[in-house]
């Protein structure tokens, strides 16, 4: 039979290896420190919510990694709240990059790429009708531009054939 370890002694073989001698014995170049704690840090995503930015660094103030908000991650920063109290969780940015990503996959896109560019290709070759309407969703949440839009696509429409004036 194996070795049965413990809550705590798993503990203290991850905390031995992030910041005690274990670090310096068996993770013994940058890489595998920097691997190991970008793996530690996306185990803790997965269970835990939020996401890893890019790979564990060092600075000069030591190594750090990256976490940012997820779909999994509860609203109070879950896990993630309590440290590097001037780091942003839940950015502006994020919160777009997610939408997109969420809009992309709702749509049966495998991803944002994916959807950009089949947007782009319907711009080029779409119907008048999907420009109208592709236009009209556009023009963004002023009242007097989506008034402006809305008349473009009825005029696109009319133009076509579509809606009888």
């Amino acid at each position: 039979m194996g070795k049965q370890i413990t809550p705590g002694e798993l503990a203290e073989i991850v905390t031995g290896l992030l910041v005690g001698r274990q670090a310096d014995l068996q993770l013994d170049t940058p890489q595998k420190y920097g691997a190991f704690m970008t793996d530690i840090a996306k185990v803790i995503c997965d269970h835990c919510g939020g996401e890893v930015q890019g790979d564990a660094d060092s600075f000069f103030d030591g190594w750090m990694i990256g976490i940012t908000a997820n779909d999994s991650l509860p609203d109070d920063g879950g896990i993630w709240a309590g440290f590097d109290p001037e780091g942003e969780l839940f950015s502006d940015e994020n919160r777009q990059q997610d939408e997109r990503r969420e809009r992309a996959l709702a749509l049966g896109f495998e991803s944002v790429s994916q959807m950009e560019d089949h947007q782009q290709w319907l711009s080029r070759h779409g119907t008048p009708e999907y420009k109208a309407w592709a236009e009209a969703h556009a023009a963004g949440s002023d009242p007097a531009e989506r008034e402006k839009a809305r008349l473009g696509e009825t005029a696109v429409l009319a133009e076509a054939g579509v809606l009888d004036l």
